[in-house]
C-alpha cells in the first residue's frame, strides 16, 4: 500500500512540480467524477502557480499530462506531503531530466496502457 501511495505522490508531483511547460488544454473525454474534477482543477491552479515563477522555461521542457494526472487519486497522508517536498526540491532537476528522456516513448507507452484499460499515470512510475 505504501508503494502505491509513493507512486501517486511522485505521479502529482511530476505533473505539478516539475512542469514548466504552457498549461494544456485538456481534451474533451469520458465525464469525469466530482473528485476528479476537483483533483483537476487544484493540479491546472498549482501548475499555473509555479508557471508564474519561471522566468524562462526551458524548450524541451515536459509538459503537464492533466488526464494522467487525474487517473490515481491521491490519499492525502503525512508521509506523501514529506515526499512530495523532497521530490520538489532535491529530486527535480533528476526528474525533469527523466521526463524529457522518457519523451520518446510516451505514445507507445500511453497506447498500452489505453488496450488494457490502465491509468495513465502508470507512464510515470520508471521515473520514479
Amino acid at each position: 500500500m505504501r508503494e502505491a501511495q509513493w507512486a501517486t505522490l511522485a505521479f502529482a508531483f511530476f505533473t505539478s512540480a516539475c512542469a514548466t511547460a504552457p498549461v494544456p488544454q485538456p481534451s474533451p473525454g469520458p465525464a469525469l467524477s466530482s473528485d476528479a474534477v476537483e483533483f483537476r482543477a487544484a493540479l491546472e491552479n498549482a501548475y499555473a502557480k509555479i508557471a508564474r515563477y519561471e522566468q524562462a522555461p526551458p524548450v524541451d521542457a515536459p509538459k503537464v499530462d492533466i488526464e494522467a494526472a487525474a487517473s490515481i487519486p491521491i490519499p492525502e497522508h503525512r508521509t506523501i506531503r514529506e515526499a512530495l517536498a523532497y521530490f520538489a526540491t532535491d529530486l527535480k532537476s533528476d526528474i525533469q531530466q527523466s521526463l524529457i528522456r522518457s519523451a520518446q516513448y510516451k505514445n507507445l507507452i500511453d497506447r498500452v496502457l489505453d488496450e488494457y484499460k490502465l491509468p495513465k499515470g502508470l507512464a510515470y512510475l520508471p521515473v520514479i
